[in-house]
Parts: structure tokens; C-alpha cells; sequence
């Protein structure tokens, strides 16, 4: 593996600045760059991509392993060479994340809430895990047990499904609740509007901070990592309820710029350095070049 070019000084500033976790950052290479190509890297290719993001090659591999015991990746052996893929629940994650990550922009809210009751006699560990997967699907809290999204939204995987209780309902109709006030009260909002313009203040200016595809891999794997972090925390609410101003509009806006200006040098660098189990190496995804794109998206 040949060595990684020394980066540009803003891009080395960011680093240590963001200080990224290796795991997490592994995740975010896997999900934006391995899983479009076929879904399979050698550990070798992993470790070369994760170079200029400043892991060092026992980082990468720590990294792998404890993603491989967390049950996010599997690997496969051909000759002396490990390649790791991601298992069938880490797939199902990523499919979920992309959605929301990738999207163009917010859905339409047609005036009706999907409510989502916990059990009282399930196990306090389910009822810890099922909280989590609600809260990571966006769907906020108004008192315990009792969870809230506009619109129809997916629910997360809950083994056999018995643990909930999902209704519809139009509560302008029941008692004329103000819909920003049960924003309020299910979601933090302010907390989310800051970390979005904080994204937005760390990665404004970047439009010309590379000249390789080295620098512009690093710069649009940094800008998604930061970007998911975020978005992740995102209940992704209709427009009409969000607070005037919302600084994640903006951000969403700079994420769609960055990443199209990116593009094409940043997926010259991993053409040239990524080996995949399949040989050649599975073309990129067609729906990987529609990332970010809608009515929303500045072009």
C-alpha cells in the first residue's frame, strides 16, 4: 500500500479538532462508501482508506474487531487476505440510516400523529431497549411509556411485536392541542438547532480546502460523520412544525453543496485503493449519485 499524501493543513485542523472515534468513523466509511460498492473490503483496503482520516492501522483493526463483536460486521478469508462485510441486522441499520441521512428533504405532514405505547408488564431491560430504538427512529417521548411522531412513521424492529400498541390520531380534534406545543413537549429541539449550526459554522468554507482526491475523500467521509451524528438525533418533523429559522435547513443545504462538490474525486480515491471480495469490484450502487437530491437541495 503505497503512503497517504500529506494533507492539507485545514484538514488536518479538523481532525484534531473533531477528534472522530475510530469505531463510529469506521461505521460511517462503511455505510457511505463500502456498502454502495457491494458491501465487502479487504481489511488492507480499510485500513488505507482510514489513513488519511488519521487512524492508524492498529486503530483500524481494533476498530473492526470490536465492530465484528458488536455484531456490525462479519468477515470471510480468501488466502492470507480478510475481507468484512456487514451482517444482516447491520445492513438493515445502514438501510434505515441512509434514508433518513440522504434524503432530499422533510415529508408532508398530513395533521396526523402515529402514537406508540409500551406495555406496562413488559421487562424493564425490553422496555430500555424498545425507548432506544423509538428515540433512534425519531419518535419522541410524552411521558412514560407513551411515545409520539407526526405522521405515519416506520417502527423500529421489536422481536415479535407484542411489547407495543400503535394508534393514529388527529389530537387537534381531541381537546385542540397546539401541535408546537406537543413538540415541545416530546422533543428538544433548541439542543438540535445549536449542534446543526455548529456543523453548519465547522464545515462552511470548505468548498475549496482539497487539491487531491486523497483530501476530498477525507473531507466528504468528515462532512457525513459529522453530518449523521446530527441527523441521527433528528425526529425529521414536518416543516410546518419546526421553529422559524431551523438551522437544520441550512445545514442539510451545506451537507447536499459539500458532498456534490466532493463527489467525483473523492470516489477516484477509493476506486483507486478499496479491493473488494468480488473481483472486479461491483460497480457503485446507481442510487449513490441521487444522494441528497430534491426539491430542498441546493444545486
Amino acid at each position: 500500500m503505497d503512503a497517504p499524501t500529506k494533507a492539507p493543513e485545514s484538514i488536518a485542523a479538523l481532525l484534531a479538532r473533531l477528534k472522530p472515534r475510530a469505531g463510529s468513523l469506521i461505521i460511517t466509511v462503511f455505510g457511505d462508501t463500502v456498502a454502495p460498492r457491494g458491501g465487502s473490503i479487504w481489511l488492507g483496503s480499510l485500513i488505507r482508506l482510514m489513513a488519511p482520516l488519521g487512524l492508524s492501522e492498529r486503530l483500524v483493526r481494533t476498530g473492526v474487531y470490536r465492530l465484528s463483536r458488536e455484531g456490525w460486521l462479519a468477515s470471510r478469508s480468501r488466502g492470507r487476505k480478510a475481507f468484512y462485510h456487514l451482517t444482516p441486522s447491520g445492513t438493515a441499520t445502514f438501510a434505515e440510516a441512509d434514508r433518513r441521512i440522504y434524503a432530499a428533504c422533510p415529508p408532508a405532514w398530513d395533521g396526523e400523529w402515529t402514537l406508540v405505547a409500551l406495555k406496562p408488564d413488559i421487562a424493564a431491560k425490553e422496555r430500555r431497549v424498545l425507548k432506544s430504538r423509538l428515540e433512534w427512529s425519531g419518535f419522541g417521548r410524552l411521558g412514560p411509556g407513551l411515545h409520539i411522531h407526526a405522521g405515519r412513521r416506520p417502527l423500529p424492529r421489536t422481536g415479535d411485536g407484542k411489547a407495543l400498541v400503535t394508534f393514529a390520531a388527529s389530537l387537534a380534534a381531541e381537546g385542540g392541542a397546539n401541535p408546537r406545543e406537543v413538540v415541545a413537549l416530546a422533543w428538544d429541539l433548541k439542543r438540535l438547532d445549536s449542534a446543526y449550526a455548529t456543523f453548519a459554522a465547522t464545515f462552511a468554507g470548505l468548498d475549496q480546502s482539497f487539491s487531491s482526491p486523497e483530501d476530498a475523500f477525507t473531507l466528504s467521509s468528515l462532512l457525513i460523520h459529522e453530518y449523521r451524528r446530527v441527523l441521527l438525533h433528528d425526529p425529521q418533523l414536518p416543516g410546518e412544525l419546526l421553529p422559524a429559522g431551523w438551522a437544520g435547513n441550512a445545514a442539510r443545504a451545506l451537507a447536499a453543496r459539500l458532498y456534490r462538490r466532493y463527489a467525483e474525486e473523492a470516489r477516484a480515491f477509493v476506486d483507486a485503493h478499496m479491493e473488494s471480495w468480488q473481483s472486479p469490484a461491483p460497480a457503485l450502487a446507481p442510487a449513490s449519485f441521487d444522494r441528497f437530491t430534491g426539491a430542498n437541495a441546493e444545486r
